[in-house]
């Protein structure tokens, strides 16, 4: 297939997770949030699970509005040097570090 596929149901925590601990390209992003409640998902550069009250590899933060029906990003092809890492918070900022609930579907795609 064109991308790896990986896949994550929030859990009430940060959600601090590492998708490919190497260099890679991040093709989708595809997110369903079944809480009345906006999250974060904070993407990062980093070969491990990026620590979330951290700004270190920190790329950018797209907001996952309260029960969003199937929201999709469409990235052409986003180049991580070091590897693909996010977190799914509370609050948007670089290095909020608030816990999300349960309820977030998220899927992403690389290479």
């Amino acid at each position: 297939s064109f991308y790896t596929p990986y896949y994550l149901t929030s859990a009430a925590s940060t959600n601090s997770t590492s998708v490919k601990a190497s260099a890679g390209t991040l093709h989708l992003i595809q997110v369903t949030n079944t809480t009345a409640t906006t999250y974060y998902l904070r993407l990062y550069n980093t070969a491990s699970a990026p620590t979330c009250s951290s700004a270190t590899g920190f790329v950018e933060t797209l907001p996952i509005l309260g029960t969003s029906p199937n929201g999709r990003f469409t990235i052409m092809g986003e180049s991580y040097t070091t590897g693909i890492g996010f977190c799914l918070t509370g609050g948007g900022s670089s290095t909020d570090n608030t816990s999300a609930a349960t309820g977030v579907y998220i899927k992403l795609g690389y290479r």
